[in-house]
This record gives structure tokens, sequence and C-alpha cells, in this order.
């Protein structure tokens, strides 16, 4: 199964490197039409690779400031616009989750109202019939998220692949490789697709995530972050049915306007992103318009949390770096971690606490200039040298705190396109003196 997958990875990508190059070539020369050949024919790669090559692409999508805005554009389609599946595979699967009944009992859904098609599933708007606390018949717009064919079994199809070439790795008898723990990293990776297949799990993330965010009905009201309800008896492994989040437009349209009220907009974006990222860990795909903007989280199905002993070790740290205690913090991240080398080294500590008050203190000299804002600050490059001091002096990072940098450094991308005038001291205070949560 390994090899097989591997082979056709390679067959599929294999043409690119010919119309790569051959692309560039032309287009030189003032011809388009091939480079958007070898454009349509990327996407339809990463699209037939699977969920794994398309959860890839869309992370990279974000990252505006790692990659060319002309790239990010391309990859955003597949956030909604992926292969949809037929509509008999969606009858069967309501079917199968609901019986065959299911219209009887309330949910009307026809072909032709598809809101989007992302990696795992598709996503149409539809109604709901339920009976009120008076007994009176209601009519609820909903969305239904239903499974792609074969989901499960692509992806486990990927965990083998990715399971043997860690394993390979690992077996390699380099410190260097052996000290990265490949299996156990991709334990991780693997555990984050796996709860893809499942929208049981997703429907459990969004009830925790109610539960934190909102205390009542009046507090949900008035959030500036809205979290869809599932809907009671209408959840399974293969469907989700949720509240429909009316009036809705993708936050990329608020990107491209210039306007005076465009930029109004990207300013309020970018503190609700800040306060939300405080609050929890997620991925942010829609905003809703209105009297106020709002941040609408439409997919859960990635989501995890900190117990009590990780959150007073990640505050302690953003403590440690607010305050320009570079080398506090390096000394907390190795008594701290799981698993670390320095301390066997000769004067290893040191030498890593020193190295961690350099970026620190490179990270504060950027209120000279234009203070500390996501414009100004760099935080991918600061945290990729931080992972890389850690990968020199073998101080591991748990999987848990590494779920969130890679979270700061999607939001980090997403804010900075938003308001890159937005202060990251100003925004993390409120985390850092213990009234922010995780």
């Amino acid at each position: 199964m390994v090899t097989l997958r591997a082979t056709e990875i390679s067959l599929c990508l294999s043409p690119l490197l010919i119309l790569t190059p051959t692309s560039m070539l032309i287009s030189g020369l003032g011809f388009n039409f091939f480079s958007e050949m070898t454009w349509r024919y990327t996407l339809y790669a990463v699209q037939h690779l699977g969920p794994s090559s398309v959860k890839l692409c869309q992370w990279m999508a974000t990252r505006r400031d790692l990659f060319p805005s002309h790239i990010c554009d391309r990859l955003s389609v597949l956030h909604d616009k992926a292969f949809p599946h037929s509509w008999h595979h969606t009858v069967a699967t309501l079917k199968e989750a609901f019986g065959d009944d299911y219209q009887e009992n309330g949910l009307l859904i026809k072909e032709e109202d598809i809101l989007g098609c992302g990696s795992a599933a598709q996503v149409y708007q539809a109604v709901l019939k339920q009976r009120d606390k008076r007994g009176n018949e209601v009519e609820r717009p909903v969305a239904v998220k239903v499974l792609h064919p074969n989901l499960k079994r692509n992806v486990h199809r990927d965990i083998w692949l990715m399971e043997a070439v860690a394993g390979l790795m690992h077996s390699i008898p380099l410190e260097r490789i052996r000290m990265l723990n490949l299996p156990r990293a991709t334990q991780t990776f693997v555990d984050i697709l796996r709860r893809q297949t499942d929208l049981g799990i997703e429907a459990q993330n969004l009830r925790q995530f109610r539960a934190n965010f909102y205390e009542d009905d009046d507090h949900e009201s008035r959030s500036e972050i809205i979290f869809p309800r599932p809907m009671d008896g209408w959840v399974h492994e293969k469907v989700l049915v949720e509240e429909l989040a009316q009036n809705a437009h993708p936050i990329a349209t608020s990107l491209t306007d210039d306007s005076l009220e465009g930029h109004k907009t990207r300013r309020q974006l970018g503190n609700v992103q800040v306060k939300r990222l405080e609050k929890e860990e997620q991925r942010t795909t829609f905003f809703g318009r209105g009297l106020q903007n709002k941040i609408v989280l439409l997919d859960a199905g990635i989501a995890f949390s900190l117990d009590p002993n990780d959150q007073r070790n990640l505050r302690d740290l953003f403590r440690a770096v607010v305050l320009n205690d570079g080398e506090t913090a390096g000394r907390l991240m190795v008594e701290r971690a799981k698993y670390e080398r320095c301390s066997e080294m000769e004067g290893g500590i040191e030498a890593f606490a020193a190295e961690m008050q350099s970026i620190v203190e490179e990270f504060h000299n950027r209120r000279k200039g234009g203070g500390l804002t996501f414009g100004s600050v760099r935080i991918g490059s600061l945290l990729n040298r931080v992972l890389d001091v850690c990968r020199i002096y073998g101080v591991e990072i748990d999987p848990n705190m590494s779920a969130v940098v890679v979270s700061c450094l999607v939001v980090e991308g997403l804010v900075r396109s938003l308001d890159p005038n937005l202060n990251l001291i100003d925004a993390a205070i409120p985390f850092v003196i213990g009234i922010g949560g995780v």
C-alpha cells in the first residue's frame, strides 16, 4: 500500500517537472496560456492526491507573508472549491446517517444548493423543520456537511505512507535525525488528520467552544465571535447539520478592498482575531457582515486543548518574552521540556538561555523602529529561529505547544493582512497577566 501511494504521488506530480519550467519560459515571452494550464493541472493534482495535500496548500494560501500573493490567490480556491462529489453519494450518506425517512423527519435539502466544497466535506444550504417550545412547527435555515466518499480510506493511506517514511528516517544512525523524533511528530499530525474523518468530533468541538465563549443566549448575541450550533439529533460521523451563518462572506473579500471602509473593516477584524487567539485556538474562514463586523468560525474539525500544566508553561514563557527576559524563557523551556538533552552538555543550559536572550532582544529592538506591530515583526521568522535553537541544543517542544505555535503562525499571517499596525504587546498583555485563556 505504501509503495503504491508513493508511486501514485510521483506519477501525479511528475508532469510538473516539465510544465513548470516550460511555463516560466513561455510566460517570459508574453504568452500566459501555458501558465494558466500549468496552474490548472497543479490544482487538479493537489485535489487528486487527497485531503492531506489539500490541507497543506490551504495553509500555504493563508501565509501571504511567506509566499507570493499570486500563489496564495491561486491556492485559496482550495478552501471551498474542491472537487464536488455526486448527489447520489450525498443522498446515500444522509440515509446511512439518519435513515431513509430523513426528509419526513424534517431535513429538506436540494442538489443545487451547494455552498462550498472543501478537502473533507461538501456543504449544502438546507431547511430543518422542528417544533418550538410551544409546539409550533418552525423552519430553520441550516448548513449540512457531508463527508466525501472514501475519505477515511484515503486519509489512512496517507497516514501509512507518512508513518513508513518517518520510521525509515528515524532508523538512520544519525543523532541529528533521531533527535527530531519523526515518528512521534508524525503521530501528532496523524491525530489531526484522523479528526477530519469524523464530523461527530467537530460537533463536540463546536459545543465546547460555545460553552467556553458564551455564558448565555444574550452573551452569544453580543459576541464578536460566532460558533454555529450543531442541531440536536442531526449529528453523525459522516454528516453534520448545524446553524447556517447567514449574510456571511469569505474573509478574503476584505483583504482586497482598498477603500476607507475596507481598511476600517480589516482593523476591526484584526482585533477580533487576536481576541480569539487569546481565548482559543481555531481556524477562521468566514466573517459575518452587519452593523458590527463579526468572525464566524465554520470549521472546528481541528481543535486541541492544553492541560493546566501546559497553560502555566505557555503563560510563563509569554510573560518572559514580553518582559524582555529571554534568559528566563530559555531556562523555563529546558526545565519544563518533557524530553531534552541540553542539560547533558557542559554549559548547555547557559548557552541555550543566551541564544534565547539574543532572539528576544532582537524582538524588542523593533520598538526602535515601527514598534512591536504585526507589520514590523516577523513572528514566523523569530519562531523558526527558536525552533532551530531547540533542535541544536536538543530541547524538544511538546506537540501541544507546537500546535499553539502553528496556530499563532496562521493567525499572524491573517492579522498582518488585515491590520499590520496592530501592536503585539497590547494584544498579549491580557493573556500574560492571566485574564486570557487558552
